[in-house]
């Protein structure tokens, strides 16, 4: 599910913002603080297109794909995180 929604957002990023490509990357596994866990890169011809395509498609992985993470604290114990509601209406009326 997650791997079919991913590649729509791409589509959809790709279509709206006309780029030449995209790559986007969700490590996995432990990711100590600090660390990156996502990577995003767009081209385009204009470069105002690409930005506001990464900025969709950062909002996209995270209001759309069921990502969970687990938080670990210093004393072991832990607890899961769900991803924060994020309006997409925002990247609605872009291009």
């Amino acid at each position: 599910m997650a791997r079919k929604e991913w590649y729509n957002i791409v589509s959809e990023a790709r279509s709206k913002y006309h780029l030449l490509g995209t790559v986007m990357h969700h490590r996995v596994g432990e990711v100590a603080v600090g660390q990156t866990s996502v990577i995003i890169a767009a081209a385009s011809a204009h470069r105002a297109d690409a930005i506001a395509a990464v900025h969709f498609l950062i909002d996209s992985l995270k209001a759309r794909l069921p990502i969970w993470k687990r938080e670990l604290l210093d004393d072991g114990s832990g607890t899961w995180k769900q991803n924060e509601a994020i309006d997409l209406s925002i990247h609605r009326d872009q291009r």
